[in-house]
């Protein structure tokens, strides 16, 4: 696994220097001299044991473990820690918030800080289900100020990560530095319905006459409800069905993954997990300098990702993720007020499915009706804010 994983890495970060030489020869540019850089971490999350760890293009060149010394910004692949606080706050899926233009005096030096969308574009009211899938930066920001930072960042350290954090509403589109190793283990927790275990390189450590000296047991804790846990996988499964995510679909089995792209191109991520195995990838440069034009986490990472994947779990049986008990499974439409148009499953602990569902339960507990977590109209406004142009941040 561990070969594999230096071979596919390498191949991502060639195919990426490609397509850079071609495009600046395209444009009549320079050519691109500096080699990007990548890390790819898998991890098996019921016992957080370190299958294969892979620090950079070339060891023999550069010692530097960028899997677990190099702190980035994550980007959208810190979004999950967003939703499963507002999941912990009681919404769900289905709640609605108002994807519109918006302005916070809380900028650089005073000045107001106006997150923008990927696209530049703005949908209305989106469930939390799309805004997710879709990664939708104005939703994720509104939904940050509408639980509270605080609880993202204590979702956050309960999921293992000790790199700080900033105490702004930036940090929903992953503004504050991350390791992969943390992020990856993270996600690990979700596959492990909600426990995380602590990763760990090395299990045990022998004598030259095969004596036992050290040796590393799993040691987890539990951070997430086993019901919550399966919810937001639920909702990152999306990001893989019809999202951000969707190239991840050439697995061919069942995904819960996000993307990550910061400003500028700079970082490209993908932490993606199966049921039993959990892999993360970075792409990006030792100095933080752009990789290119729509080089996203979708575009650069997402490759890597499942060209690895496919390859260790090649002829292993198709597991989906198990549904606990106290989950109801329910089709919703994914666009708020269409009339169940584009109905899709969405997972919600038990009783607080919503009453105007587009059918009935299809897996887990039964089903029955509830107010469950209704929009709130005020949600798209939150108090301090005010509509602003559409520009980015």
């Amino acid at each position: 696994m561990q070969l594999r994983a230096e071979q596919t890495l390498r191949e991502g970060l060639r195919a990426l220097e490609t397509r850079r030489a071609k495009a600046a020869e395209k444009a009549g540019a320079a050519p691109v001299t500096e080699r990007p850089e990548g890390a790819l971490l898998t991890i098996d999350p019921q016992t957080g044991y370190i299958k294969a760890m892979v620090g950079g293009y070339d060891f023999f060149k550069s010692e530097f473990n960028r899997a677990v010394q190099a702190r980035r910004q994550p980007g959208s692949a810190f979004k999950p820690f967003v939703y499963i606080a507002a999941l912990e706050a009681g919404f769900t899926p289905a709640s609605v918030v108002e994807d519109s233009p918006v302005e916070y005096a809380v900028g650089p030096k005073g000045k107001p800080w106006k997150p923008d969308n990927y696209d530049r574009k703005f949908r209305g009211p989106v469930t939390f289900q799309q805004a997710l899938e879709e990664s939708i930066n104005v939703a994720a920001v509104k939904v940050q100020e509408r639980v509270g930072i605080r609880r993202t960042l204590d979702v956050a350290r309960r999921l293992g990560v000790e790199s700080p954090l900033s105490e702004n509403l930036s940090v929903a589109l992953g503004s504050s530095d991350l390791t992969l190793l943390e992020l990856t283990s993270a996600y690990g927790a979700l596959a492990n319905q909600g426990t995380w275990m602590r990763p760990t390189a090395i299990r045990y450590v022998l004598d030259a006459q095969g004596q036992l000296l050290e040796e590393n047991v799993p040691e987890g804790k539990p951070a997430l409800s086993p019901e919550l846990a399966y919810v937001i996988t639920h909702m990152l499964k999306g990001t893989v069905e019809r999202g951000t995510g969707v190239a991840a679909k050439a697995l061919g089995r069942p995904v819960a993954a996000k993307t990550g792209t910061t400003n500028d191109y700079s970082n490209a991520w993908f932490i993606g997990f199966t049921p039993h195995l959990v892999t993360g990838v970075w792409v990006g440069h030792d100095r933080p300098k752009s990789l290119g034009r729509d080089e996203t986490g979708s575009r650069v990472a997402i490759p890597i990702w499942t060209a690895f994947m496919a390859s260790v779990l090649a002829g292993t049986p198709v597991q989906d993720f198990p549904v606990p008990e106290g989950v109801v499974v329910v089709p919703v439409d994914l666009h708020p007020g269409e009339g169940c148009i584009r109905p899709v499953l969405m997972a919600f602990i038990s009783g607080s499915e919503p009453r105007d569902a587009c059918g009935p339960a299809r897996s887990g507990s039964t089903a029955h009706a509830s107010p469950g977590v209704a929009a709130d109209p005020a949600f798209g406004q939150p108090e301090g804010a005010r509509v602003g142009s559409r520009q980015s941040p």
